[in-house]
């Protein structure tokens, strides 16, 4: 039976901008945490290795308005296409499911108040796409 092993989390800002919402007192902003766990070979088949696997997941989160900025909620995980990695910054024996936001913006005056997030999958495509405040306001739910 393979089981799951050393596994811990990292947390990480992506470098993109957080946004002033008037309307819910706070800023928002993305984030993303890389899930590693080890998945342990087969106790049967002496074959069957251990596996790395890294997990690129990503979230809102609601931050203060006034200093220490402090963050207040974290939402659910975003549902981003993710993509196997090849790139030379992981190990050669690590199973690596990668999505990284790149972009995020906002402005009040557009049409709809949406929010427009880019991110990149498995370090070889692109993908775009819009939410409203609703619906990210949802996810904290």
């Amino acid at each position: 039976m393979r089981g799951i092993t050393d596994a811990h989390v990292e947390y990480h800002l992506n470098g993109v901008p957080a946004y002033r919402i008037e309307k819910h007192n706070c800023y928002i902003g993305l984030a993303h945490h890389v899930l590693f766990y080890r998945r342990l070979g087969s106790a049967v088949s002496a074959d069957e290795e251990d596996e790395y696997h890294k997990l690129y997941l990503h979230f809102f989160y609601k931050l203060s308005l006034h200093p220490p900025y402090d963050i207040l909620q974290i939402s659910r995980p975003l549902r981003l296409h993710t993509s196997h990695s090849i790139a030379v910054w992981f190990r050669p024996d690590e199973v690596v499911a990668v999505s990284f936001v790149n972009g995020f913006d906002y402005s009040p005056e557009k049409e709809g108040r949406e929010f427009l997030i880019s991110y990149g999958v498995g370090d070889s495509s692109a993908k775009v796409f819009r939410m409203s405040i609703s619906q990210i306001m949802n996810l904290f739910d």
